[in-house]
């Protein structure tokens, strides 16, 4: 979900935490046909959760319409 995270990173953070509580915030949509961009800002809360608070990422959802469903295909640092 990170873009700029190499593995051996999120292995190390994957590896220290239970789980993620994962909030996204749309912040706009465009769409073009079957292609659509979401600006998004994006939360992750470790659990158990560090101190400190955890700073939102704004990210872009690139996505592309399958049928009925709007599948990521990608997702980018903004």
């Amino acid at each position: 979900v990170q873009p700029d995270v190499n593995y051996e990173q999120m292995k190390n953070i994957f590896a220290s935490v239970s789980s993620y509580l994962v909030r996204i915030d749309v912040k706009d949509v465009s769409v073009q046909g079957d292609v659509a961009r979401a600006r998004c800002s994006v939360t992750y809360s470790p659990v158990p959760k560090p101190a400190g608070r955890q700073k939102p990422v704004a990210q872009v959802f690139l996505l592309r319409r399958k049928g009925d469903l709007w599948i990521i295909e990608r997702i980018e640092a903004e």
